[in-house]
Parts: C-alpha cells; structure tokens; sequence
C-alpha cells in the first residue's frame, strides 16, 4: 500500500508540474528547484545521510557542445518520498541540491532552442528511457557526462532509434568537482569535495 501511495503522488504531482514545464527555463537556470521552487543553499542536507549528484548534459552545437537549458527529474524510487528536481546549471555542468539516500532520479521533460525551433521532449516515469540516476549511499555520486545525440543515422522523416543521452568521455568527475566546488563552499560538503579531488588528483 505504501508503494501505491508514493506512486500515486508522484504521478499526480507529475500532472500539476507539466502545466508549467514550458516555463520553468528561468526557474532553473542557474539554481537548483525541488517541486519548483528555488532550493536556497542555507536549506541543503549535510553529506551524513544524503546525496550530492552532479554530472555533464549537453548537446551539439555550433562550435562546441551546447547547454539543455531546461531538464526535470522525477524521483522515481517508491520506498523515497516523491519529487519533482531541476538541476542547477554551469554550462554543460548539472547539480541538484543533496537528495535522499536511495534516491533514484529519471528524466521526464527537457527542452531546448535550435534556430527558430523550440523542441520540448516529455519522456514520462516509465523506466529505462534516455537519463536515469540511480543513488545509493550518502556522500558525492557523480553521473557522467552525456550528450544528447544519436550515434545511427536515421530516415529523412525520422528519427533515429538510438536518439537519446549518450556517455561521453569529454568531461571528468574532476572538471565537475571543480565546478562544483564553487556551490558549496561553506557548507558541509566543501570538505567532502576537497578530499574527492585529492583522491582524483593523486591517481592522475
């Protein structure tokens, strides 16, 4: 029954966030949201008994790889209470504020601008679609890095079968830290961070 119930939440709360997922790009620019509204860095979990996710998306661009302004996460993990997270953003750099231990974290909308054409992709909970984050333990968990690509060719009227998120090796966990570091400096995760790019540096 408990599972039902988180299901049924996060369902509904699903439903009354599409209503404004067209305008949510300003809202999430730069600060990570929880149920949209702005998370304020005062009110983040403590490194103890949450998650910090922090990763790479982006997509071709002109010259070089180019931002997807808009994302939104469902938490998906039933055992989790529900909820609706867009990241903060630097650029191809993503972060959310830390989630709950266990969180499990799926793409359900994106959108973005290419010439005149804004193209909004809503994915929905099911699993197994495109950029899922699956959190296990407390502390930093970094996602990756990935581009929004296709890596076959697809008809003249359609789209390619494999178009979607895919891993790049562009970008490092250590590229990421450093971004990241910069949005937690005085917190409890500063130290964490720090100790995470000595590990890194020291087996470069």
């Amino acid at each position: 029954m408990k599972k039902w119930r988180a299901g049924a939440a996060l369902t509904a709360l699903i439903g009354i966030a599409a209503i404004g997922f067209g305008s949510c790009s300003t809202l999430t620019a730069g600060t990570p949201s929880l149920n949209d509204k702005l998370v304020k860095k005062a009110d983040f979990a403590g490194p103890e008994d949450s998650t910090l996710v922090y990763g790479f998306v982006g997509m071709p661009g002109f010259l070089s790889t180019a931002q997807i302004p808009t994302t939104e996460f469902a938490q998906i993990n039933p055992a989790v209470e529900p909820a609706l997270l867009s990241p903060g953003k630097m650029g191809t750099f993503f972060y959310f504020q830390p989630v709950p231990k266990g969180s499990e974290l799926h793409l359900v909308y994106y959108s973005y601008t290419s010439g005149r054409t804004t193209y909004y992709s809503y994915e929905g909970i099911q699993k197994g679609l495109d950029l899922d984050i699956q959190t296990e333990k407390a502390g930093l968990h970094y996602a990756g890095s990935y581009l929004l690509t296709s890596l076959e060719k697809g008809g003249f009227f359609s789209m390619p079968k494999d178009y979607g998120f895919h891993p790049t090796g562009k970008e490092t966990e250590l590229d990421a830290l450093k971004k990241l570091l910069s949005k937690f400096k005085g917190t409890a995760w500063e130290p964490v961070i720090l100790a995470r790019m000595e590990e890194l540096n020291e087996t470069k």
